[in-house]
């Protein structure tokens, strides 16, 4: 969470928001600034607080201690990768910006699992898990690069970057803010049960949270397509045509 900081969600309202004006370097300038933010604090968080992480639970020779050594691996993965498809989903690229992320990634990881489950005799470790999801996270993150590659216009690769800093941090302040408070609600069950409660019982409690989740999917989904167009529209100062929108994407034609 803190290594994208709010990002992706800037990256698409200032995608859709600068083709919606012309300005195609501002959409190469904010995607660079991005990049270049999220891998400063993904190193910053693995070189730092990585090594106490991993003391904490018990250094490297401990099967936890290794378990969180792999999982740090993924922190600039997960956050460059959702940086990548907030971008595709500012081109308009909906099903591209989300196929890495959330259809490759599960998809490679459950394949490596069971594969591996298969292979190994004595069965998979925890740590043998968390490495087969960098794994997944690399294949996931290249094919996701090269979705992005192929689907940039031709108008941003051939520009000059625009690069409007101290505007940015602030709306991805209000953003970060925003995503963190929703993380902590939905994640706040799953580490206070963790103080009480052994790594079994929080894994099943963590699965159960998940299948109740598809509850909200319709609303997520509707809120992926719709956001770059919102993005849009305002730019274009049509606020009129961003209300109908809103009313007509909901079921029955009920507005927000």
């Amino acid at each position: 969470m803190p290594a994208h900081a709010g990002l992706p969600n800037l990256i698409v309202r200032e995608t859709a928001r600068a083709l919606a004006e012309g300005r195609p370097g501002r959409v190469k300038g904010a995607w660079r600034w991005a990049g270049r933010v999220v891998a400063l604090i993904s190193i910053g968080l693995v070189g730092v607080v990585g090594p106490i992480l991993v003391i904490w639970q018990g250094g490297w020779d401990t099967p936890a201690g290794q378990t969180m050594a792999w999982a740090l691996l993924l922190v600039p993965l997960m956050a460059l990768g959702n940086l990548r498809g907030a971008a595709l989903r500012g081109l308009k690229q909906i099903v591209a910006g989300q196929l890495p992320e959330f259809v490759l990634r599960p998809g490679f990881f459950l394949l490596f699992v069971g594969g591996g489950a298969f292979l190994w005799r004595d069965g998979l470790s925890a740590s043998d898990a968390m490495a087969l999801h960098v794994l997944a996270s690399l294949l996931a993150f290249g094919i996701g690069a090269w979705l992005l590659w192929r689907h940039v216009p031709e108008s941003v690769r051939r520009t000059t970057p625009e690069i409007e800093a101290r505007g940015w941090l602030w709306s991805s302040t209000t953003f970060a803010l925003m995503a963190g408070f929703s993380v902590v609600n939905n994640q706040a069950g799953t580490v206070i049960l963790g103080l009480f409660e052994t790594p079994d019982a929080v894994g099943r409690y963590r699965v159960a949270v998940q299948v109740a989740a598809l509850a909200a999917f319709g609303l997520q989904a509707i809120n992926m397509v719709v956001a770059p167009r919102f993005a849009e529209l305002w730019a274009k100062g049509k606020k009129g045509a961003s209300a109908e929108a809103g009313y007509k994407q909901c079921p029955g034609g009920a507005g927000f």
